[in-house]
């Protein structure tokens, strides 16, 4: 067997001992190896982490700390050179953050951006997201001091 055609029938077999309820000490007895390394290769999604043959939505959410509802929900993977977090999709490497808009909302509009309303960068929780366009950006950015400088300070009248 070929290596690809060895992790196929792993992957699969791992999947259905999973399915059919059997528990990670189970298939990890069957296989002679540790829990741990059964938990590694089938993650917490149930998916064998083989990137490809997991959807999108399980690869995602296993990367978030999902907390309160009101809480930030914090990104676990890859950060860019900015801060934001970042998977790949589709050979394409994707904001996190607008993934997670996209899965909650449906599609982004042409020309709207997503925005955090928490001013967070690794923050992915649906509930603070937000679209806007790009000007509506940099008004935020300014009103929340993210470039570090004094800015316009609004008052409620």
């Amino acid at each position: 067997m070929s290596h690809p055609s060895i992790v196929r029938h792993l992957k699969n077999e791992l999947l259905g001992l999973r399915s059919n309820g059997l528990t990670l000490r189970e298939i990890a007895d069957k296989y002679g190896v540790n829990e741990a390394s059964i938990r590694k290769t089938i993650g917490r999604t149930g998916c064998v982490k083989i990137r490809r043959s997991c959807p999108i939505n399980d690869r995602f959410w296993e990367k978030v700390e999902i907390r309160k509802t009101d809480d930030c929900w914090e990104w676990t993977g890859a950060l860019g050179g900015s801060g934001y977090g970042h998977i790949l999709m589709d050979k394409k490497t994707i904001d996190a953050h607008r993934v997670s808009y996209v899965l909650a909302n449906g599609e982004i509009p042409n020309g709207l951006e997503v925005l955090h309303c928490c001013n967070n960068k690794k923050c992915v929780n649906p509930n603070h997201l937000k679209l806007g366009t790009q000007r509506d950006n940099m008004i935020d950015f300014h009103i929340m001091r993210r470039e570090g400088k004094p800015s316009i300070t609004l008052r409620r009248i």
